[in-house]
């Protein structure tokens, strides 16, 4: 009965990523394809990263992506790669609900980002730490606790 369900719920979950689809920018498509990240460039514009800084930061995420892929499943996996397909990479809190994550794989992916995080910060100098951090009180206040669209 519980399999059935969550069968029917994946479903459901997968053809409301069909449909809204459409929704994901031009620009944003765009920027995945050269390999770039529009939420991290964003967060990082106005560091004035320099390439190596670019390079290394690239590297790092190239490095998170293939760790986080250890920690799905194959149905996992799938799900995501429609999304993905589907231009739906965007609204990662949906998508990422739609995959039904064990108590183990949530606590795997957040040790993961909270490890990209650090490295990312191990990168950057003292004064890009300092602008990065009036950044993110900026969003606190903007946004509470709440994180912002992508």
């Amino acid at each position: 009965m519980l399999n059935k369900l969550n069968r029917q719920i994946l479903t459901l979950a997968a053809g409301a990523l069909l449909l809204t689809a459409p929704m994901l920018s031009q620009s944003a498509q765009a920027k995945r394809a050269e390999g770039g990240h529009p939420r991290m460039e964003r967060a990082f514009k106005d560091l004035n990263l320099t390439e190596a800084q670019k390079t290394q930061m690239k590297a790092l995420r190239e490095s998170a992506r293939t760790e986080m892929e250890k920690i799905f499943t194959p149905e996992q996996k799938a799900i995501l790669e429609a999304a993905k397909k589907e231009g739906r990479k965007g609204d990662r809190r949906e998508v990422m609900q739609s995959l039904n994550l064990t108590e183990a794989q949530k606590t795997a992916i957040k040790a993961l980002k909270e490890k990209q995080r650090q490295s990312f910060e191990a990168i950057l100098t003292p004064e890009q730490k300092a602008k990065l951090e009036q950044k993110r009180s900026e969003m606190k206040a903007r946004y509470g606790n709440r994180k912002p669209a992508a």
